[in-house]
């Protein structure tokens, strides 16, 4: 199951950082209060590695919160949250050659790890069991030093609490011809 695959104690503690600069425009009525904001950082790091900048904005109408935009070099992110009630929620991600290989504590130098595809995570806060998600992975690419792999076709996969299934992905180099 995927508890046993990933402890999360181990990233509990990681270090996200970025000097953020936050411009918020509100108006509206106290019973809904409607605000724009834009959120912008030249760089965000993850385990003192950057991940590039991030440019988010914001709508607020209501109970209803929509975000979208950069949200690191080569990943968008679409998110809507309903506040209150269940507090549903569905958040997006579009990865286009994201470098990934900082989210594992590693610098490119040590390994490269672009990728090409996207998430979709559906379900309520309050009922974080049933948060599930599926996407898509179009291209993979793990590179260390002289050697390289790279997805052959486009993959799909989900996730809840319990499983995560990876519906055939194929990695090819030029002495590599795997099937997970």
């Amino acid at each position: 199951s995927l508890p046993e695959l990933l402890d999360v104690s181990e990233i509990q503690n990681d270090t996200v950082q970025g000097d953020c600069k936050v411009v918020i425009d509100v108006g509206g009525t106290t019973d809904r209060v409607i605000a724009d904001a834009q959120l912008s950082s030249e760089v965000i790091s993850y385990q003192h590695h950057a991940l590039g900048e991030m440019n988010l904005n914001a709508h607020l109408d209501g109970r209803e919160l929509r975000m979208r935009g950069a949200v690191v070099a080569g990943l968008e992110g679409d998110m809507s949250l309903r506040m209150g009630d269940r507090w549903p929620m569905e958040f997006s991600l579009r990865a286009e050659q994201f470098q990934a290989a900082p989210l594992f504590g590693l610098s490119s130098d040590e390994l490269t790890i672009a990728l090409n595809g996207n998430v979709r995570v559906t379900g309520e806060l309050l009922f974080p069991e049933r948060i599930a998600a599926k996407g898509r992975v179009d291209r993979l690419t793990l590179g260390r030093q002289d050697v390289s792999i790279a997805s052959s076709e486009p993959s799909d996969f989900s996730w809840t609490r319990d499983s995560f299934e990876v519906h055939s992905l194929r990695l090819q180099g030029e002495t590599t011809n795997m099937t997970l």
